[in-house]
């Protein structure tokens, strides 16, 4: 890539980074240039290279207690990403506690013997918090990283990953800024599979460059998204996978990703570059767009970047998402049985388990902030109570397994 002639820094942002499964052998033969080999120019011609690690580097099985799937993968991966040209994994994620705090700190240790810096995760909120400044020609760039309240974030008490919280995060933003010239956000975030931000996500990102953030870039919806410019910042709604094979089969869009690009001038103004791959299905192989099919990608770029751009047509994009997936939110919003979640699907209510009163009572508790954190607190403390006493252990890791 020809870096322009008034660039001081060049940042180049990847999405979701999951080491597990059969990408695993390349990793663990410390060779990540078999997967993304294909990118070594481009990685070279930054001069910081970042990406969100979705799993825990750890030998420990030692599911946490949450809802989906539990990742992990070898410690000895850190060593193959850096060596395949990254300085930086953001861990503010909602994989990134499936071990619990061993293998958060495995991760830890794993990253640091590599070489790899690490943010938005540590053993306590304090050390989560914590920025990643790093001096490029004489350029303070700060990066920052958040993940959405899931099952991983930390507390004061408790290791994890760093909560979206904006009342915290813009004093971190306004500490930082006083630290560092450029300040990039990874914002964890979003509905998997929906390549648009919700209403409320554009307001939280924009909130967060009103308070002194020069770029947002997000991740974990799986697939590539829009992008905006918000007052000179970059906004980018979702990079979707950068390497994450999964045998099952997946969504249109799971294998399609994007790097971002970001030139920061002497100025301190920043412009962003998409560019879009392909990891190939079954092979995890990464491939850059071409031809028609670059063409192709930059079209839908272009589409979801103008519905972001039309507070109309993303709402009326939110609607539609929104009623895609009615039956799946009623269902685990009302405990619905099976047999209930098809009638809901066929157009029947389920009027003998909830009368509209009750819907309302529903809303209130997930609108109202008192009401809200209080469902929050109580569910907790009862599944503490009701949580089995977990033993930690090493288990498998898939094929070509071992250190």
């Amino acid at each position: 890539m020809t870096e322009p002639a008034n660039a001081v820094a060049r940042v180049l942002v990847a999405g979701d980074l999951c080491t597990a499964g059969r990408p695993e052998q390349a990793f663990a033969r410390h060779d990540p240039h078999a997967v993304w080999g294909e990118l070594d120019d481009i990685l070279c011609a930054h001069d910081v290279r970042v990406v969100n690690l979705e799993c825990p580097l750890t030998l420990v099985q030692d599911p946490s207690d949450k809802s989906g799937p539990h990742l992990r993968s070898r410690p000895s991966c850190a060593r193959a990403i850096r060596e395949g040209g990254f300085d930086i994994v953001g861990l503010a994620n909602n994989h990134i506690m499936d071990q619990r705090e061993r293998g958060l700190a495995d991760t830890l240790d794993a990253c640091r013997a590599a070489g790899l810096v690490t943010v938005g995760a540590g053993m306590d909120l304090c050390e989560a918090e914590e920025p990643v400044i790093t001096e490029v020609h004489g350029r303070r760039v700060a990066v920052l990283a958040f993940a959405e309240r899931e099952f991983s974030i930390a507390t004061r008490k408790r290791a994890g990953a760093c909560p979206l919280d904006l009342p915290r995060n813009l004093v971190q933003l306004q500490r930082t800024r006083e630290l560092a010239d450029t300040v990039i956000v990874l914002l964890h975030g979003g509905n998997e599979y929906y390549p648009l931000p919700s209403p409320d996500m554009v307001k939280t990102c924009r909130c967060l460059v009103d308070a002194g953030a020069d770029a947002v870039m997000c991740s974990h919806t799986h697939v590539p998204g829009g992008m905006e410019t918000y007052r000179g910042a970059p906004i980018a709604y979702g990079l979707g996978n950068f390497v994450f094979d999964w045998p099952s089969r997946q969504p249109t869009g799971w294998y399609d990703g994007t790097l971002v690009s970001l030139t920061i001038d002497e100025s301190g103004a920043i412009a962003a570059q998409l560019i879009p791959f392909t990891q190939c299905m079954g092979a995890a192989v990464i491939e850059l767009e071409a031809g028609d099919q670059l063409a192709l990608r930059r079209e839908r770029d272009a589409e979801l970047s103008g519905i972001i751009a039309s507070p109309d047509r993303l709402e009326s994009a939110w609607g539609a998402f929104c009623a895609s997936r009615r039956v799946e939110y009623l269902a685990q919003l009302l405990s619905l049985t099976r047999l209930e979640r098809g009638a809901l699907s066929r157009g029947v209510w389920p009027a003998w388990r909830t009368r509209d009163a009750r819907l309302y009572g529903l809303l209130d508790f997930l609108t109202c902030d008192a009401h809200r954190q209080a469902a929050i607190s109580i569910l907790e403390a009862e599944l503490d109570i009701r949580r089995p006493r977990h033993v930690a252990g090493a288990g498998p890791l898939g094929p070509g397994e071992g250190e």
